[in-house]
C-alpha cells in the first residue's frame, strides 16, 4: 500500500501500470528482509527499471 501511495505522490500523471509496478517492487523488497524495513524511492525504482 505505501509503494502505491508513495507512486501517485511522486508521478501522478504516471499510467496506473507504473504505480502497480511501484507497488510490487516495494512489497517484494520489503519482503526480502527480515523484520520491518522501509524501502527507498530510488530502491524502487532500480527494481522496476531493471
Amino acid at each position: 500500500m505505501g509503494g502505491w501511495i508513495a507512486s501517485i505522490l511522486r508521478q501522478p500523471d504516471a499510467p496506473v501500470i507504473e504505480h502497480l509496478q511501484c507497488a510490487a517492487a516495494a512489497a517484494a523488497l520489503s519482503a526480502a528482509r527480515a523484520g520491518a524495513y522501509a524501502v527507498t524511492w530510488d530502491e524502487v525504482q532500480g527494481l522496476v527499471n531493471r
